[in-house]
């Protein structure tokens, strides 16, 4: 009878280790082993919403490595029925909830269907709603809920969005004491709210303030967390807005430095390897159009020819990052007018 809390947890384990290594066997042997616990389970059994729950994030998570659409819509479905098999008072629909809307986040940043994205905001608002006072989740949701208003804002532009993803992201920075682990990701993610913020309404104090939390964000990371790269390269990204807002040389000095350490604690397998690299390219490009120094652009076009060398041929961001090394070689071209540039270009 314990068989399928043995089988779930074995799936659980070798996810993690996926999500660690990223083996995809390991990823093909956690969503048999969650698939068999959920079918050696009959609807009626208690646990049976949990291990539909966890099917369901395996599957998404494979999804957002290799972008097959059968998995996300397998995961939305397994998702929805653990929603269904549970209360509202049930202790663990806010946790449901809040994991399937995630997965039809997953979706919506591949197909772009709006319905997705308001699904999805519509469960993480149910999520934080149905939580105890005091849960020690809420923050966790609050912030997740604040992330999914951003990506809206982001697509249609309503300020009312981003400016609730603030306020409701500034709650969970606020709830979350200063030993939590996730207290480094609630700051970064805040700092990305009001990253985005400035990007629309051009306002100094919410470029400082993006930098200011990315920055303890970082500063809060050990090198060997698996979040601290990702940190650090939209740290630099930030950075680079301001040198070009204030046209002080630090920043995108400090910038490239936050952007290399990413790549450095990058393992060349891992899919947002080539993130990191582009977003160096473009970083040394931007210095090098204002110091002029050759070796800044020789390193852009290195960096950016790794990020398209470690990017599948059919992956979606092939186009743009081919279109990042034809700028970087460009660039060049433009300095010393060399023909092999120009047909690299």
């Amino acid at each position: 009878p314990n068989k399928p809390e043995y089988l779930s947890n074995l799936g659980i384990a070798l996810q993690i280790r996926f999500l660690r290594l990223g083996n995809v066997q390991d990823s093909a042997k956690a969503i048999e082993a969650k698939r068999h616990a959920v079918d050696l389970t009959v609807n009626r059994h208690p646990s049976k919403p949990l291990y539909l729950n966890n099917f369901g994030v395996a599957l998404a998570d494979r999804f957002r490595r290799f972008g097959d659409l059968v998995d996300i819509d397998n995961a939305i479905v397994a998702h929805i029925s653990a929603v269904r098999l549970v209360p509202d008072r049930h202790p663990s629909k806010p946790l449901f909830l809040n994991t399937m809307g995630d997965s039809l986040l997953a979706r919506f940043s591949r197909l772009g269907k709006a319905g997705d994205l308001t699904e999805a905001i519509s469960a993480k608002k149910h999520a934080v709603y149905l939580s105890p006072k005091g849960h020690p989740h809420i923050p966790s949701y609050l912030d997740s809920l604040g992330s999914a208003l951003r990506l809206r804002f982001s697509q249609f532009g309503d300020l009312g969005d981003i400016d609730d993803a603030i306020t409701i992201q500034t709650r969970a920075v606020e709830l979350t004491p200063i030993d939590q682990p996730s207290k480094s990701t609630f700051l970064n993610n805040l700092g990305n709210s009001h990253h985005i913020r400035f990007t629309r309404l051009g306002h100094l104090e919410d470029l400082e303030v993006a930098v200011n939390k990315k920055s303890e964000a970082v500063d809060s990371t050990p090198d060997d967390h698996p979040d601290k790269p990702n940190f650090l390269n939209y740290f630099g990204i930030v950075l680079c807005d301001r040198f070009k807002r204030l046209g002080d040389m630090k920043h995108i000095e400090k910038a490239i430095t936050m952007i290399r350490l990413a790549v450095e604690l990058t393992p060349d397998r891992h899919p947002d390897k080539s993130i990191y690299l582009t977003t160096l390219g473009i970083a040394l490009r931007s210095r090098a159009s204002l110091l002029g120094d050759l070796s800044d652009i020789n390193n852009a076009i290195s960096a950016t020819r790794l990020a398209v060398d470690l990017t599948a041929n059919d992956h979606p961001d092939k186009p743009k990052l081919l279109i990042n090394l034809g700028s970087a070689f460009h660039d060049r071209f433009i300095r010393f007018r060399s023909k092999e540039d120009a047909d690299s270009a």
